[in-house]
């Protein structure tokens, strides 16, 4: 079965940064060791307020 691992960053203003959304981060998540697929979800108001998230599948 494919396993999905997801890793998010916020920012508020462009000034406060808080999260991690590496692949590492997201391959730990979902105990990921070989990747098949990488997917960026970004939403948000610029510049007041964003998220971006990496979504990982895989083995």
């Amino acid at each position: 079965a494919t396993k999905t691992g997801k890793a998010c960053a916020q920012t508020v203003l462009g000034i406060v940064n808080t999260g991690d959304a590496s692949i590492d981060s997201a391959k730990k998540a979902g105990d990921i060791s070989l990747v098949s697929s990488v997917d960026y979800e970004t939403t948000g108001s610029y510049p007041f307020y964003g998220k971006t998230c990496v979504v990982v599948r895989g083995q």
